[in-house]
């Protein structure tokens, strides 16, 4: 934008030169257009540049060109063009040193090759105001784009924490969800299931003391019905009580959420099939507990994968980072600890610090299963 506004206004001097030369006076006037055209190549060359150095290097020599015409030609109208050039020379400086620069040239022109002090002035000023103009107004264009591409930016940063917020929010029902039917089941359990059992075993006994045949064959029904009742009611706690596999997962989506309030990205897998027992997910979960504690501690970690992957033969869970990692693993009591657990179910730990930090825990499935 800026070039493109500055090569206009030299177009409007260039064909200001052009007119005055003709005014002036035919004679040599086809060496000045070939001067003019020459000076337009290499000003056209000078801005398909981008180095600074390469620039200024150019701008002095077409400014001793500007020069060198203007004495050996008498073409002292091409003078004109010096200010625009040497406010592009002096970028670098204040805007108030540029115009001191800018008069000492006009001052300069006007002293030594006798050009008329009014169109000099005229067109220095004119050269300082447009180029001036020009940058501030690429200024205020670089400005708004920036601050658009900051907005930009800014919006998609919301729209990243709505999503994990949306996520985080969807997760804390479901496991809200989980928790309720794991103590509304286990209520019922301890309650109803307890005093059903009781009755029907007073039932029983009662059963016993009873001697006439119709009252046996009223216990009979009412037991069996309580029987009845008893199995419909496992039932229905069975289905509303969460398996073993969504307690150990929302067990372990809460301690996640937790890690992620300390601005740690968290993505977790979970590729398991088979049932794995409650003490097995009671050791698993402590263990990542343990590593996220040392991630927090020594990583200077930004994302955690936590991975659990079904193989033939055993279940592996795996939590890495991106940290610093550690060439040197020497296991302290928290490794210790998570390598002695795992001992306890027939397991195997292994670690690894090259590219971040792995703890993985293998688990075999027949342990699992058995």
């Amino acid at each position: 934008m800026e070039i493109r506004d500055t090569i206009f206004f030299e177009g409007m001097l260039f064909l200001y030169i052009i007119g005055s030369a003709i005014d002036e006076n035919l004679v040599g006037f086809q060496y000045k257009v070939y001067a003019l055209l020459t000076y337009l190549i290499i000003k056209l060359i000078f801005y398909h540049f981008d180095s600074n150095v390469t620039k200024i290097i150019f701008l002095l020599g077409i400014n001793t060109y500007i020069f060198s015409m203007a004495y050996f030609l008498e073409f002292n109208i091409l003078l004109i063009m010096v200010p625009i050039n040497i406010m592009q020379l002096s970028k670098s400086l204040s805007n108030e040193n540029r115009l001191i620069v800018t008069f000492f040239t006009v001052v300069m022109c006007c002293t030594v090759l006798k050009v008329k002090i009014f169109v000099m002035v005229f067109f220095g000023v004119m050269s300082y105001g447009a180029v001036i103009f020009i940058e501030n107004k690429n200024k205020r264009i670089i400005s708004d784009k920036n601050r658009i591409l900051e907005l930009e930016e800014e919006r998609y940063e919301l729209g990243k924490n709505q999503s994990k917020f949306l996520e985080r929010e969807k997760n804390i029902k479901i496991i809200s969800k989980m928790e309720e039917r794991n103590r509304i089941s286990q209520n019922i359990h301890d309650t109803i299931g307890h005093t059903l059992a009781g009755s029907l075993m007073q039932l029983q006994a009662l059963k016993i003391m009873v001697t006439e045949e119709g009252q046996k064959e009223i216990l009979n029904r009412v037991i069996s019905e309580l029987k009845n009742g008893m199995d419909e009611t496992r039932k229905v706690l069975k289905k509303i009580k969460p398996d073993n596999n969504e307690n150990g997962l929302n067990t372990l989506k809460k301690m996640c959420m937790k890690l992620e309030d300390n601005e740690l990205e968290i993505i977790l897998k979970y590729n398991c099939h088979d049932d794995i027992p409650v003490h097995y997910w009671k050791i698993i979960n402590a263990n990542i507990k343990e590593s996220f504690t040392n991630i927090l501690k020594y990583s200077c970690a930004s994302k955690v994968n936590v991975t659990f992957e079904e193989m033939n033969k055993f279940i592996k869970v795996e939590v890495k980072d991106n940290g610093k990692g550690c060439k040197n693993i020497k296991k302290g009591m928290g490794l210790r600890g998570i390598e002695e657990r795992v001992d306890m179910i027939g397991g195997k730990l292994i670690t690894h610090g090259d590219s971040g930090f792995s703890i993985i825990q293998i688990i075999p499935k027949e342990n699992i299963n058995g």
